[in-house]
């Protein structure tokens, strides 16, 4: 390559002169290779897609539930039908309780004992699978009708009639039925005993010629459970009237019995609001004053016993009738899927 020198502006300045391009090197190494795998950034979101077809409809959600309550309260026999969707149901049954005895009536100088009281009917309650049943014959305990009043002269007191035994399906709930008090005598006046069941009613008060009437057992065990009704107040020898007993506390509502004042009629004890079970026995009629007639033996309430009636003098009054004993109650609750 030659140099060549030109004057430019007073200086000199060498200018090389290129000669022409040789021949091509040889090729060399490969290079290393460069990194691979590396995402690129995410595009944009594309357009939403149409919607797809319905899918089927599901299976029905589980529905409410409800409760069918039925009373039986009217003695007789009636068909309990089991309502749609019934998964459970409660029976309370209570047997009808036993009239109260009527007093004796008879001479100065002798004891004349009120009539007793009458035994409550007994109460069973029970769990029972619905599903199993359905139609179920439903038994609800007549009442016990109370003895009659004595008119004749040196005559024992009449007894009552014992009351009806209740039922729901009879090999599954049954209850029985008090007993009922018996006449007042010279000697005595028998109380009746309570009904049979789970829950056993408790027995009437006896009737007295030397005091008060026989107080009736109180009911203790459950709310359910009904009691005998008072005994029936009497005379004694020097005829001092009784005060007729009072029917059997239920200590677990915490109602009491009454006590009836000589010659006078015994108390009929009503049912708790909303509580139809659970009944007080009436009260004993009170022995009859002078010139007065025995007090009447009060009543009461799903199952209880009726009160036994005072006793009289002869040529005086007429002795007092024994109560009658309640009607006993079946309640069925069903709880139903609707």
């Amino acid at each position: 390559m030659g140099v060549l020198k030109v004057m430019v502006d007073g200086q000199w300045v060498e200018i090389s002169q290129t000669g022409p391009q040789g021949p091509t090197g040889p090729q060399g190494p490969t290079g290393a290779p460069g990194v691979s795998n590396v995402p690129g950034p995410t595009g944009p979101q594309g357009p939403i897609g149409p919607a797809g077809p319905q899918g089927p409809i599901g299976p029905p959600g589980v529905g409410g539930m409800t409760v069918d309550l039925r009373t039986y309260s009217t003695a007789g026999t009636f068909t309990w039908a089991k309502p749609a969707g019934a998964i459970a149901a409660f029976v309370q049954v209570v047997a009808g309780g036993g009239g109260g005895g009527s007093g004796r009536k008879g001479a100065a100088g002798t004891n004349r004992y009120g009539g007793g009281g009458g035994g409550g009917g007994a109460y069973v309650e029970s769990w029972f699978d619905p599903t199993v049943l359905t139609n179920v014959s439903v038994v609800v305990g007549a009442a016990g009708v109370g003895g009659a009043a004595v008119t004749t002269n040196d005559t024992d007191g009449n007894p009552g009639t014992n009351g009806g035994a209740s039922s729901f399906h009879t090999a599954l709930v049954y209850a029985g039925s008090g007993q009922s008090g018996k006449g007042g005598t010279f000697q005595n006046g028998t109380a009746g005993v309570g009904g049979t069941g789970y829950y056993a009613g408790t027995a009437g008060g006896a009737g007295s010629a030397t005091g008060m009437g026989g107080i009736a057992i109180s009911t203790q065990a459950t709310l359910g459970r009904a009691s005998g009704g008072g005994g029936g107040g009497g005379l004694n020898t020097t005829n001092v009237s009784g005060q007729g007993g009072p029917g059997g506390t239920n200590t677990l509502r915490m109602q009491q019995g009454y006590s009836a004042a000589a010659g006078a009629n015994g108390t009929t004890m009503t049912a708790w609001p909303g509580q139809p079970y659970g009944s007080i026995g009436g009260s004993g009629g009170g022995g009859a004053l002078p010139g007065g007639n025995g007090g009447n033996g009060g009543s009461s309430y799903a199952g209880g016993g009726g009160g036994g009636g005072g006793a009289a003098l002869n040529d005086d009054g007429n002795s007092g009738a024994g109560g009658n004993g309640a009607t006993g109650l079946v309640i069925v609750t069903t709880w139903c899927i609707t």
